[in-house]
């Protein structure tokens, strides 16, 4: 991921394709079995760690993308007013 302001290199993100979503299926069904033999603590673990990872690129993904384009369009939103009465 690249920051459109200055051309840094934010972060890296998986570029999947439909092959890559048939893997992690097959993946996914072949430990499906072992996942079961698992207690529900510990599989609860696994997901909370899944989802705080997650959530940290979501944040990431909102704060280096997201938040500052919706400034840039609530700020022009702002400005209309303004620019219908020079257009007058």
């Amino acid at each position: 991921m690249i920051d459109p302001a200055t051309g840094r290199l934010l972060t890296q993100v998986a570029d999947a394709g439909p092959e890559d979503g048939r893997a992690a299926l097959d993946a996914a069904s072949a430990a499906q079995s072992d996942w079961a033999t698992l207690p529900p603590r510990e599989r609860s673990d696994i997901l909370l760690r899944a989802y705080d990872q997650l959530l940290v690129t979501v944040q990431l993904v909102w704060g280096s993308q997201v938040c500052p384009l919706w400034r840039r369009v609530r700020a022009s939103r702002a400005l209309m007013p303004c620019l219908r009465a020079v257009d007058r």
